[in-house]
C-alpha cells in the first residue's frame, strides 16, 4: 500500500527535511506513520494499492524519475536518498550524499 495526495498541497516531513506536494503526488517513503495516520483521517491523502510489477518491467526503467541538484536547494542527502530508492539502488542508513550519488552511478542509474 502507498499514499497519494487528495489536497490540493500538503507538507510532509522527509528523512528531517520538508516537502511539498500536489494532488496526486505519491507520498514518499520516511513519512512517519504517525503523520501518515493524521493526514489520512483528515484527508489529505488516501491509501491506494500498487500491483507488483512484473519482472520484466523491473528493467532499468526510472520513468520520470529526475534525479536531484547536486547543489543548491533540492541536493540535501535526504532527496537523494529518496531519488536511490525509487530507482531501486539500496544505500545505508549512515551513507553520506557523496556515497549515495557513487552508489547510484555504480548501478548505472542518472545522476545528471
Amino acid at each position: 500500500m502507498t499514499h497519494v495526495v487528495t489536497a490540493p498541497l500538503i507538507a510532509v516531513a522527509v528523512s528531517g527535511e520538508w516537502r511539498q506536494l500536489l494532488t496526486g503526488a505519491p507520498v514518499p517513503s520516511g513519512v512517519k506513520s504517525a503523520d501518515l495516520d493524521r493526514l489520512e483521517r483528515e484527508g489529505y491523502i488516501e491509501k491506494v494499492s500498487t500491483p507488483e510489477p512484473d519482472r520484466d518491467d523491473e528493467q532499468d526503467n526510472t520513468g520520470d524519475v529526475k534525479p536531484p541538484a547536486k547543489s543548491g536547494p533540492g541536493s540535501a542527502k535526504g532527496a537523494w536518498r529518496e531519488y536511490a530508492e525509487s530507482v531501486g539502488v539500496s544505500v545505508d542508513e549512515s551513507a553520506e550524499r557523496d556515497d549515495i550519488i557513487k552508489a547510484i552511478a555504480a548501478a548505472g542509474k542518472p545522476t545528471e
